[in-house]
């Protein structure tokens, strides 16, 4: 019995050893146990081209974190205009998308934001962003472009004399232009001419003739006995309701924008001026953004330079003159006769060779400047 016990005992010691050597799933591996070359990394623990990876996403922002912005644009065109429907409209649509909408234009129609005459201001001020203004109703800040559109000049056909405009001003850009402002486009008027309610066909209607004139027209219209009126194009519509001016210097393509046709009868062409407006867009904001969206912006500042200033222009003037028509019946183009415009030409010869010493006293070339206008008139 005795023995029985004792062999039971033994399978049983024997039994247990058998299980503590098979049951080792909380065994730790002695320090001479290395991983297989085959081992993969956990899910959990990034490679080392995965650290890489996430270092280039640190340095460079996803689209949605790069930084938008809302552009403040002054018109004084109203919404629905020539100007607009041919310009504007097509600028915001065109670089919305060209920044894949980084850049969301707002456009405040009929002097809302800031007048013809204000833009410029308005955007060193920082009141507005971008927008359309006239430098002949700077004077003294842009020198250049004032002796561009002085009167006396002749460059041709509208086509002509933009071509001329945009060479000109890449051969002589006035400082305060370059230093405040990036060039969206320039434009000109495919004519220019003197609205008013009476026939006017001689160079001595001027005399004691009230007239809302640019700041480059001054002295020469002034020369010949006008007085000239400073106001803002919004303004020439009721001073012709009131009777306050007597006639109005502008361009064709602005009928219908101001609606002049209904207070005036008569327009008649005056050859010999010129007119050179344009969109500008703050250099200070430009060069705030970055790099990419630098040169979103300088696409669409050349796409509306290329296709936007000119291309519909001879249209535009006449949807003017289809307007006049439409909006008073009575409404006559004068041409005036050749003796008349030698008249005015030479009355302004003076102010040329004036106004080119005024440039060379601030230091800058205008009698080069002078000199290419000479070489590119008729």
């Amino acid at each position: 019995m005795t023995k029985k016990i004792i062999a039971v005992i033994l399978a049983v010691l024997m039994l247990a050893a058998v299980l503590a050597a098979c049951g080792g799933g909380e065994t730790t591996p002695s320090n001479n146990t290395t991983p297989s070359n085959n081992t993969t990394p956990s899910n959990n623990t990034p490679s080392n081209n995965d650290k890489k990876d996430e270092g280039k996403k640190e340095e460079t922002p996803a689209k949605e974190d790069l930084p938008s912005y809302t552009i403040k644009w002054a018109s004084i065109n109203a919404q629905g205009s020539v100007q607009d429907v041919e310009f504007e409209t097509p600028f915001k649509e065109y670089i919305e998308k060209a920044t894949d909408g980084r850049i969301t234009l707002d456009i405040y129609y009929s002097g809302s934001l800031s007048g013809q005459g204000n833009t410029f201001e308005a955007i060193v001020n920082e009141t507005t962003d971008a927008g359309f203004d006239n430098p002949d109703q700077y004077a003294g800040y842009f020198p250049y472009t004032l002796l561009y559109a002085s009167p006396g000049w002749y460059y041709g056909e509208p086509d002509e004399a933009y071509e001329t405009l945009i060479a000109y001003e890449e051969a002589f850009n006035d400082p305060y232009m370059e230093d405040n402002f990036k060039m969206v486009a320039w434009e000109i008027s495919p004519g220019i001419g003197l609205l008013t309610t009476k026939e006017f066909n001689k160079a001595d209607q001027w005399n004691g003739f009230s007239v809302r004139a640019l700041s480059a027209q001054v002295n020469w219209l002034g020369s010949m006995g006008a007085n000239c009126v400073s106001m803002g194009i919004a303004d020439v519509y009721e001073s012709f309701r009131l009777n306050v001016i007597d006639g109005c210097i502008t361009g064709i393509v602005a009928f219908k924008s101001f609606s002049f046709p209904e207070v005036c009868d008569y327009y008649t062409w005056l050859p010999m001026l010129n007119g050179a407006v344009c969109f500008v867009w703050s250099k200070s904001l430009y060069d705030s953004f970055d790099a990419e969206l630098q040169a979103q912006c300088d696409d669409a500042f050349a796409y509306a330079q290329a296709n936007l200033s000119m291309a519909d222009i001879n249209a535009q003037a006449q949807a003017a003159k289809d307007y006049a028509a439409e909006a008073n019946p009575n409404f006559k183009y004068v041409d005036l006769p050749k003796e008349e415009i030698d008249t005015m030409v030479a009355a302004a010869k003076p102010m040329l060779e004036e106004y080119v010493a005024t440039i060379d006293g601030q230091g800058l070339d205008g009698t080069g400047a002078y000199e290419w206008l000479l070489a590119h008139s008729k």
